[in-house]
């Protein structure tokens, strides 16, 4: 009697042993699927230059220019809808996102018009004149260019700060 009831605890603590790995290794699954979906998509970066000069380039020629490049090191294609700049006065009105002047750049690469596929893997450059104004609401307050997607309603934010 004493040893069938020490097997049904042995048998009892066998299948408790299975039962806890089945749920951890199932645990262990479902947070790295969870994981794969919440990285998986287009993932963007990019950079943005002032005070370039434009050469070898008619249109631009000894113009100073702004240089946009994105990349796209995800798994997914987006499009780049467009690209804006805003001018903010101070950071508290960034923070608030209450622009003082809102701005759209039209056509900033004639070789990879907007909208614009990006597919993974691939860069899309983009060029616009580093105007006066530009100039001043940089050195003024705080302008932001922003590249807008199709994936998102987040935009992809980039501070110009030119020195000269």
């Amino acid at each position: 009697m004493v040893e069938k009831a020490t097997q049904i605890i042995i048998d009892n603590a066998v299948v408790l042993i299975i039962a806890l790995y089945g749920a951890l290794i199932s645990t262990l699954v479902f947070i790295w699927d969870i994981y794969k979906w919440k990285n998986s998509g287009p993932k963007i970066i990019g950079s943005i230059q002032a005070n370039m000069i434009g050469i070898n380039t008619p249109e631009y020629e000894n113009d100073n220019l702004v240089l946009v490049n994105i990349s796209n090191i995800g798994d997914k294609t987006t499009t780049i809808t467009n690209l804006s700049l805003y001018y903010f006065k101070s950071h508290l009105l960034r923070f608030l996102k209450k622009p003082k002047k809102n701005m759209w750049i039209g056509n900033p690469s004639p070789s990879q018009p907007i909208p614009y596929i990006l597919k993974p893997g691939s860069q899309w450059s983009g060029i616009f004149r580093q105007t006066d104004d530009i100039l001043n609401f940089s050195k003024d307050g705080i302008l932001i260019c922003s590249v807008h997607f199709s994936h998102t309603r987040k935009y992809k934010n980039f501070r110009i700060k030119i020195i000269n």
